[in-house]
């Protein structure tokens, strides 16, 4: 994790030479965390060894202590994050669970509803059976006597 903040440290020292200072352009400031760095541009005359950016001792510090700092803040929030995923997924499962249990108490109830209609259904079909066949029987006897009476 160091190695891509360093990374990204260096390519954005590289981009931010907008922000320079009014004496030379090539400077520039950094502000990171509460630390605000200045980057004096030398140039290879300048007693430099190379062209280039250079930092000095407290700045060095400095960004080793945010560097070092980072790892804890990085963890510190990394922790924060589990606990609130895992009690959005404790609540999520409590929700889970609340709606399962509704849905079984609602097919229960359909099922004794289902039950009971089947057994009116079958009732009022038996019921049905003997009124059509006992009125067939009686039509049927009564053209009966009718067709006797008459013949």
């Amino acid at each position: 994790m160091k190695k891509i903040f360093i990374a990204f440290l260096m390519s954005s020292l590289v981009l931010q030479n907008a922000s320079a200072q009014e004496l030379n352009p090539l400077d520039f400031k950094l502000k990171l965390g509460q630390h605000e760095f200045l980057f004096p541009y030398l140039f290879a005359q300048d007693k430099s060894p190379t062209e280039g950016y250079l930092l000095s001792v407290a700045d060095i510090a400095l960004l080793k202590i945010e560097l070092d700092s980072f790892d804890e803040i990085l963890n510190e929030n990394l922790n924060l994050l589990k606990k609130e995923c895992k009690v959005s997924i404790v609540r999520c499962q409590e929700d889970s669970n609340e709606r399962w249990n509704k849905v079984n108490i609602e097919n229960e109830t359909l099922k004794q509803e289902l039950k009971l209609k089947t057994q009116l259904y079958e009732a009022q079909k038996n019921k049905t059976f003997i009124y059509s066949f006992s009125s067939v029987l009686i039509t049927g006897l009564a053209s009966f006597a009718i067709i006797k009476a008459f013949y």
